[in-house]
């Protein structure tokens, strides 16, 4: 199975000071900004009772399993300071 191709739009806005013996750059970068969800393989775990016990067939010897949906993806956005002296 092909899973769709994955995307995104990141961007990033800088602005740099030059002072004296410093250049202060000050940024804002956003990722992911409009939040794609990327489809990725299942996540398969053992089923559990009310008591926390797994859940087994065919006399204790396999686990009963469920699969979880798995999306990746979110936005993801930073503030920055870099000085150079």
């Amino acid at each position: 199975m092909r899973f769709p191709a994955f995307h995104q739009l990141d961007l990033r806005v800088d602005k740099s000071y030059y002072l004296n013996k410093i250049t202060a750059k000050f940024y804002i970068d956003i990722q992911n900004i409009y939040n794609f969800q990327a489809e990725q393989a299942d996540i398969v775990v053992r089923q559990q009772d009310a008591n926390g016990n797994y859940v087994t067939t065919e006399n204790g010897t396999k686990y009963v399993l469920e699969t979880l949906p798995n999306t990746s993806g979110t936005v993801l956005p930073t503030i920055g300071i870099i000085l150079v002296f």
